[in-house]
């Protein structure tokens, strides 16, 4: 007995240390971290300059910081553990791929119906808003947004194009407008290789992966919604229907360009028909905070939203806005609307018809050559029968979407006049001929850069496109280039 209350005794100032330990990591700490320090110096000089917004952020993310959501977050993730200080900080500011899952729960509103106390509210306009200000635009592609795509980052995003928090909504489609448009993954590179080499063969399944969830926004209950709800300029933010329209004609192109057999897809009477008259005012006034549109995205949703008040809106529609409603409205009801009910008790069904999703036997019968040999000149060009409005200009993506971007893009133009882009597409050409499909594939990059640099990125856009995609699949079947290719293109 001796001995043990001896040891026992030594133990003591052991127990106490960690004691002193495990209370230390579940008391906030007002100390900021200088990793929180340079996300907060990345988020103020991405803000309007403007101090009142700027010290507004900088508060909030500071309180954020400081007296975390432990309980809230711990009863929204259900998964059985009890988060500390320390883990909430991790999870909300430096996430990686293992909290990818997490956030895609924390970002989600809360259930329809619920109380105005429930836990979801809070919750998911400070993660959502972090993930806005500063995991998107400066995040790391690989470690954080991939996995968050890939584990149903973007219909996460989708639930909450129509919050009744008009600023949140802004904030959501605004991040997904950052995806479509990051440096990071070019979402227009085509998956035409089928590799043996395991290295390039997972890069291509990853790219695989990714297009899979990006299409199965075609069978989401809130990503087209969604984008409808904000049509009606009174209803939506300033800016709103011009941003969800510039995302909708991204999906719907890509999906068009990537995923359907001979450029072919349908699209429902509806859509066709909100399409025609997106952005026009159905009512009179609006009922949000009073802040400018460049605010939208920064300080309004990260503090208390309960202050709300109605202000009259213009019932004007922008210039560019109208345009482009037009030519989107005129080059997607080419092809015959859906046929049959559009609901199916009570529900939506197809809005969209049409898509080849990949790895299925359909879509590898339509990865076949789009150039073909002409024994007097050596090669030319073949595109679809219709023309192909272009994704946005990877060449103007920023951290942040601006509603005033251009619109003169969604312009089907001509490549005459255009030499150095028809020199490079012609020296592709030549070179695809030749068999030297490296230098094909250089070339018709370079015919990509100087189409960006015109703005006239049309017909002419799908062609190279669809050209580059073709010598991809050429590449496949040439084992002897496939080490020299993987670094440079996949």
């Amino acid at each position: 007995k001796t001995i043990i209350l001896r040891y026992f005794i030594r133990l003591i100032p052991v127990l106490n240390y960690y004691r002193q330990r495990k209370m230390a990591s579940e008391e906030p700490s007002q100390i900021l971290e200088p990793r929180f320090i340079e996300i907060l110096n990345k988020v103020v000089s991405s803000l309007p300059q403007d101090d009142t917004v700027i010290s507004s952020v900088r508060t909030r993310l500071e309180t954020i910081w400081n007296k975390p959501r432990l309980e809230d977050i711990s009863n929204i993730l259900n998964d059985g553990t009890r988060l500390n200080i320390g883990d909430v900080r991790e999870l909300m500011f430096f996430p990686t791929s293992q909290h990818a899952t997490q956030y895609c729960e924390l970002i989600k509103p809360p259930p329809l119906d619920t109380q105005s106390d429930h836990p979801q509210i809070k919750v998911q306009i400070e993660f959502l808003t972090i993930l806005y200000l500063h995991h998107i635009p400066h995040g790391n592609w690989s470690t954080f947004i991939e996995p968050f795509i890939l584990a149903g980052g973007l219909d996460s995003l989708s639930m909450s194009f129509t919050h009744p928090n008009l600023y949140l909504r802004g904030q959501a489609v605004d991040a997904f407008l950052q995806i479509s448009a990051s440096r990071s993954f070019d979402w227009w590179t085509p998956v035409a290789i089928r590799p043996s080499n395991k290295m390039v063969k997972d890069k291509v399944d990853k790219r695989i992966a990714l297009h899979t969830k990006m299409l199965e926004l075609s069978k989401s209950q809130y990503f087209i919604p969604g984008l409808e709800a904000n049509a009606d300029g009174s209803k939506s933010w300033p800016g709103g229907p011009t941003q969800c329209l510039q995302l909708l004609a991204f999906w719907l192109s890509w999906c068009r360009t990537l995923y359907t057999m001979n450029q072919s897809m349908q699209l429902s009477r509806s859509l066709l028909a909100t399409i025609q008259e997106w952005g026009d005012h159905k009512s009179v006034s609006i009922h949000h905070k009073n802040h400018n549109a460049s605010e939208v995205s920064s300080s309004s949703a990260i503090d208390d939203q309960n202050e709300y008040e109605d202000i009259d809106v213009s019932l004007s529609i922008p210039p560019e806005l109208i345009e482009f409603r037009c030519r989107m409205y005129e080059d997607f009801s080419r092809e015959s609307p859906i046929e049959g009910p559009e609901k199916v008790n009570g529900v939506r069904t197809m809005m969209v018809k049409g898509l080849i999703f990949p790895n299925s036997e359909t879509f590898v019968k339509t990865l076949e050559p789009v150039i073909e040999l002409d024994e007097g000149s050596g090669a030319f060009d073949i595109s679809g029968d219709a023309p192909l409005p272009p994704p946005p200009s990877t060449s103007s993506a920023s951290t942040s979407f601006t509603p005033t971007r251009d619109f003169s893009s969604v312009v089907s133009n001509s490549l005459e006049g255009k030499l150095p882009v028809t020199s490079a597409r012609e020296k592709g050409n030549t070179a695809f001929a030749s068999g030297h499909l490296l230098e094909a594939l250089e070339a018709y990059d370079e015919a990509l850069m100087a189409l960006q640099k015109t703005q006239a990125e049309g017909r002419d856009l799908a062609v190279i496109q669809c050209n580059r995609a073709t010598v991809y699949l050429a590449l496949s079947k040439q084992e002897n280039v496939h080490e020299e290719a993987q670094h440079k293109y996949i």
